[in-house]
């Protein structure tokens, strides 16, 4: 297979993957609660990554003990955004959250601006304000206010944010096993 055709499969998969997240992951509420969902997912995810480990023929103990410090503080910001992720979902809905979540770019930007000390332009500005507008627009216009679901929303979107900072910086020094 041609590595552009590759590319456009493995993107399409991965799109077809996160636009379903939110509702796939209400239906599965639907049976369980977000504790026991969240200890599924994860769980998913180890025996995808072991299942990638004998395909590849590799030890991954190995990077594993080279980089377990990255990986922990990956892993607790992962967690605590996946434990965020399944409340909110629960409680106020995968459109909500789909749109909340996108302020993840916002703090990722002003993490860039804090940390990288970076610069905005006037236009990002004025995305940023209107984003925010359309935030607070639609938090206040749920019908029902369930101010700490906003709140765990809020984190969520601050700990996802977080996460992908870190994993960007911590991904430059870290080859593929």
């Amino acid at each position: 297979m041609k590595i552009k055709t590759k590319g456009a499969l493995l993107c399409l998969i991965s799109t077809a993957c996160i636009a379903t997240a939110g509702v796939v992951t209400k239906l599965l509420l639907q049976n369980t609660n977000f504790l026991m969902l969240s200890l599924l997912w994860y769980f998913f995810a180890f025996c995808w990554f072991c299942i990638g480990a004998v395909l590849r023929r590799e030890n991954p103990l190995v990077w594993l003990m080279v980089h377990w410090k990255k990986g922990l503080i990956l892993g607790s910001l992962n967690y605590l955004a996946g434990m965020a992720w399944f409340y909110a979902i629960d409680k106020l809905g995968p459109s909500t959250i789909g749109f909340l979540q996108r302020f993840e770019t916002v703090v990722l930007l002003l993490l860039g601006l804090v940390v990288l000390h970076e610069h905005l332009s006037r236009n990002e500005v004025i995305g940023m304000v209107i984003s925010f507008a359309g935030g607070v627009v639609l938090t206040f216009s749920l019908e029902k206010a369930f101010w700490f679901a906003i709140a765990i929303a809020v984190l969520l979107v601050i700990s996802n944010g977080l996460q992908n900072f870190v994993a960007k910086l911590f991904v430059k020094d870290i080859p593929p096993y």
